[in-house]
């Protein structure tokens, strides 16, 4: 299975509005972050993680032109308004394409973007969606996903595992019960926002304590803020951990 890193930016995204800082004004592209999102195609499916708000721009770059689902970690419009981009792909398949969510974030959905639930007013393209609730592990296609809970503060969001793969953005801390989705990983991608103390999010000594506790194969660390620069990081890690960019490409299994 591939794994394309779609995004790997905060929610302001880097270059950060109105910011002078080095990282900001940095020439090295991978300092140069849309917000989180990952693209994965295994032999039968596509299948994206979250849809940020420069989810068009993402698929573009990527050659994207399709994608079997989207599954959603959380609601916050980082990872989910670009949602309406949806359209670029069913507007060519005339088929709705199926969201998965757990209950709250598709109650989000539907109140932040009521267009979607009801007939166009004119003519005009809109997305075809098709919600699922997530409520326990699922499958799509060859891809078997293991949704399970972390916290991003005090908020309760989904991670997934999908064979030794886990994709864990905006943690913070994760419950007991949880951990075990974590063992025997060959690819973590995980939080690791910036060097200071953030209240939802792992920094990067809690991302490198979680990951020496989890013992993946690999790590690579995403959602990362304008102060986290990519070659002074990259310089500072274990051998197993790696910090991910835009456009990055992994086999994953």
């Amino acid at each position: 299975m591939q794994l394309t890193f779609l995004g790997t930016g905060t929610s302001t995204g880097v270059p950060q509005i109105g910011c002078s800082c080095p990282v900001c004004l940095s020439e090295d592209t991978r300092n140069k972050r849309m917000r989180s999102a990952v693209f994965l195609q295994s032999a039968e499916k596509k299948v994206v993680i979250d849809t940020p708000p420069e989810f068009r721009l993402q698929c573009l770059r990527e050659g994207i032109g399709a994608a079997d689902a989207v599954l959603y970690t959380h609601e916050h419009a980082d990872h989910l308004f670009g949602i309406d981009d949806i359209r670029g792909f069913t507007m060519l398949t005339g088929a709705a394409m199926p969201v998965y969510a757990e209950k709250r974030v598709a109650e989000v959905i539907r109140t932040s973007f009521p267009y979607l639930f009801r007939p166009p007013v004119n003519d005009s393209q809109i997305p075809e969606i098709c919600t699922r609730v997530i409520d326990g592990p699922f499958d799509i296609g060859d891809m078997h996903i293991i949704p399970f809970r972390v916290m991003h503060g005090k908020l309760p969001i989904l991670s997934y595992r999908i064979g030794d793969f886990v994709y864990a953005t905006d943690v913070k801390s994760v419950p007991e019960q949880s951990l075990r989705y974590f063992e025997g990983v060959d690819t973590l991608v995980l939080d690791g926002l910036r060097y200071k103390e953030h209240c939802s999010h792992f920094n990067i000594e809690e991302a490198l304590a979680f990951a020496e506790r989890c013992k993946p194969g690999r790590c690579y660390l995403t959602h990362l803020s304008h102060e986290v620069d990519h070659g002074a990081l990259s310089n500072s890690l274990p051998e197993n951990v790696f910090v991910a960019y835009d456009g990055l490409k992994l086999e994953v299994y």
